[in-house]
């Protein structure tokens, strides 16, 4: 095969994974206890199912998961999406009752596209909430339990390994810590940079460069006066497109925005949410500029 960086093919004419490893990473301890499980579970299944299971459950039952990848796919995903909803939910429990705290967390995992999307194959997107719901929560906890603000940096790290624009979120916090909480930076990078490591010598091992192509490919248009409609049309589609339009298909986000007109006059969580307010908006943008 004739060599392709863009593709992640070397010169010794091999092919490699070109997406981000933090999606495999983040689902290997799910798919060890899945393996695990159908090891005892399995046999039992197929036994009692006999000749009524269809050929991916059968094939999953007797642990063959390339015969049944999509119906592995669809566990793990889901089992992703599960726990970004707990880690929403146990977030909302440090500011909300029991009953606020369900609404929240059903909210969610029903009335966004964590389930319909997300959760129905691996992409990025699942294992992206399920870093930043952890960041978030680990956040709300830090102001009582200063010693999980540094702990914070490793799910922030990891959500930029499974998707780069994450990087936006990483920024705004890490800029948070070093303005408002100086004395916990040191320990909050080192643990970003601990974190980061294992993907960096992963990279360097494997595409010879500290990054892989996909962090580094030219996705996003130049911020020239001509490209300015185009952006604008972006920035509006992403709110109210009829085909992806998060206020279309999750309208109670509308009352996010009285949220922050609250968060401005009671000076609630005041700095932290104005720079998760930041990275929103600033994300935002760079879905408007994403070329593709």
């Amino acid at each position: 095969m004739p060599t392709d960086p863009a593709l992640g093919c070397s010169a010794g004419s091999h092919y490699y994974y070109w997406y981000p490893a933090g999606t495999p990473f983040v689902t290997l301890p799910l798919m060890i206890a899945m393996d695990w499980s159908l090891r005892v579970m399995g046999p039992i299944a197929d036994r009692l199912g006999g000749g009524r299971l269809g050929p991916v459950w059968r094939a999953f039952a007797q642990r063959d998961y390339l015969a049944s990848h999509l119906l592995v796919e669809l566990a793990l995903s889901s089992a992703i999406v599960a726990l970004a909803t707990l880690f929403v939910f146990l977030t909302a429990r440090v500011y909300l009752g029991l009953a606020g705290s369900i609404a929240l967390a059903l909210l969610f995992a029903f009335a966004t596209s964590a389930w319909s999307t997300a959760s129905r194959a691996l992409w990025q997107h699942g294992p992206a909430m399920l870093m930043l719901s952890t960041a978030l929560y680990l956040l709300s906890l830090a102001p009582k339990q200063p010693v999980l603000l540094a702990c914070s940096a490793a799910p922030l790290v990891l959500a930029y390994f499974i998707r780069p624009t994450e990087s936006v979120v990483l920024v705004m916090v890490a800029t948070y810590v070093l303005i408002h909480h100086r004395g916990q930076f040191v320990k909050w990078l080192l643990a970003a940079i601990v974190t980061a490591t294992p993907f960096l010598i992963y990279n360097l091992v494997t595409y010879h460069r500290p990054l892989q192509t996909y962090f580094t490919l030219p996705l996003f248009l130049k911020p020239t006066p001509s490209n300015f409609p185009a952006m604008l049309t972006a920035f509006a589609g992403v709110a109210v497109s009829p085909s992806r339009g998060v206020f279309v298909f999750s309208p109670f986000l509308l009352f996010s925005l009285a949220g922050i007109g609250l968060l401005l006059r009671k000076k609630w969580m005041t700095p932290l949410w104005c720079y998760l307010a930041a990275a929103l908006a600033l994300h935002w943008l760079a879905l408007s500029d994403f070329q593709l």
